[in-house]
């Protein structure tokens, strides 16, 4: 598969978070911010299932998939690690 649609997918995970971004400014209140922070990583898994999908079946080849997995988990890592701390805080 050529590069167009690797950059393609990585640039759907970019606009991901920065839409993200802009629900995290929007939140009311501690609660709302952490909902959406869930949601955002409930986000980041179905999209780690869908890339590892794209990779098994190979749509993609691992060159181009491989990157984007590992984006998605330092993605993961970080939403994981807002909501266990905004849980935290309450």
């Amino acid at each position: 598969m050529n590069t167009s649609a690797g950059a393609l997918l990585n640039a759907m995970g970019s606009l991901e978070c920065m839409a993200q971004g802009e629900q995290r400014q929007a939140a009311q209140s501690r609660a709302d911010f952490k909902s959406k922070m869930s949601i955002a990583a409930k986000e980041a898994r179905e999209t780690r299932y869908w890339l590892r999908l794209t990779k098994d079946g190979n749509i993609l080849s691992a060159t181009i998939i491989d990157p984007l997995l590992e984006k998605n988990a330092q993605i993961l890592r970080i939403l994981t690690s807002i909501v266990k701390s905004t849980s935290e805080n309450q």
